[in-house]
């Protein structure tokens, strides 16, 4: 009985919002999760990719006090895709309202992330963006190649794609 108490409680925990930092002098962005998708040689299969982020700016500014991390890896999964990772340590950080765009340099490339496609290099900037959405909508994530390259701030629009599960949290200085 005490181990399904405890299993409750913690997918409980899971799916509360993580707190609003009061009084922050920072704009930040911090949590994570999953994010589906279909494997190409068997669409009838659905393959995960695990999110992090977390990063910080002093308000008012997009590159002062920036700190911060994005990993993303997707494990082994016989029959969908290569598993491979993705680390960035963020050099650029805007926040408006319930989003947040991120630029930073890839410190690790490892297995699908290295397939042609993505043009990905370690070194090169990534532009990221996240929408903190109601409990009621999933967040959504995304990631891609900064044009020019190598430029901290040039953000790049592009689809996100909703959390399948997990939370990203996005707050404005107060």
């Amino acid at each position: 009985m005490t181990s399904k108490l405890a299993m409750a409680l913690a997918v409980a925990f899971l799916l509360v919002p993580l707190p609003a930092s009061a009084d922050s002098p920072h704009d930040q962005v911090r949590g994570g999760g999953q994010v589906e998708f279909l494997c190409p040689q068997n669409s009838m299969a659905t393959g995960v990719q695990n999110l992090s982020i977390e990063a910080h700016v002093d308000a008012g500014t997009m590159t002062d006090g920036v700190q911060g991390h994005f990993n993303s890896t997707i494990p082994e999964q016989p029959g969908c895709i290569e598993p491979g990772q993705i680390r960035v340590d963020i050099d650029c950080l805007r926040v408006v309202g319930n989003h947040a765009d991120l630029t930073g340099r890839i410190t690790k490339l490892t297995g699908f992330f290295t397939s042609p496609g993505f043009q990905f290099s370690e070194g090169g900037e990534i532009s990221i963006s996240t929408t903190d959405n109601s409990p009621l909508l999933p967040d959504t994530i995304a990631a891609i190649r900064t044009r020019p390259v190598n430029t901290p701030c040039g953000f790049r629009m592009t689809a996100e794609q909703p959390l399948a599960r997990g939370n990203i949290q996005v707050d404005a200085a107060s």
